[in-house]
């Protein structure tokens, strides 16, 4: 992770070689009414939905499911992740200026699906953080859920 990074780490860095990531499915959607709530849709929209599988040392430790607000990214590039981290393209390409990001944690079960994919039982407790990439003007750019297996030790930090 860059030292200007808005985003939280668990003692693991992006930049480290020992993690890897593979995306699951990447696709547009039409916002819940809890989505269009955090994004502050004034109409019904569309967001973009991406789920992502991380792995260290060639482990699962966390899956992923990402929303980004589609009404301020538009037209991403979802190649653009491969090479480049979320938050550069948000304030790069799309000069939008990130603020903070808030947290929630919890401890839940995974799916039978998303136990396959992390390789643990559907009855494991499993940290889950949910998080909002917040602007400087309080608007959500990117909403995530993210649960996280004991595969690695956890240090958490928030830093930008």
């Amino acid at each position: 992770m860059h030292s200007d990074s808005p985003i939280y780490s668990f003692g693991l860095s992006d930049d480290d070689p020992n993690i890897t990531s593979k995306i699951i499915s990447f696709d547009t959607l039409s916002a819940s009414d809890k989505l269009q709530q955090i994004f502050q849709y004034e109409q019904e929209e569309k967001t973009y939905y991406i789920n992502i599988l991380r792995y260290y040392n060639g482990k699962p430790f966390t899956i992923q499911s990402v929303y980004l607000n589609k009404e301020l990214l538009t037209d991403l590039d979802i190649f653009a992740l491969k090479d480049r981290p979320l938050y550069e393209i948000i304030e790069k390409d799309y000069g939008l200026n990130i603020s903070h990001l808030n947290v929630t944690m919890s401890i839940s079960v995974p799916t039978e699906e998303q136990a396959e994919w992390l390789c643990v039982s559907p009855l494991d407790n499993l940290l889950e953080a949910t998080d909002s990439l917040c602007l400087s003007d309080n608007r959500v750019v990117r909403y995530a859920i993210s649960l996280y297996t004991n595969a690695i030790d956890y240090n958490y930090t928030v830093y930008k």
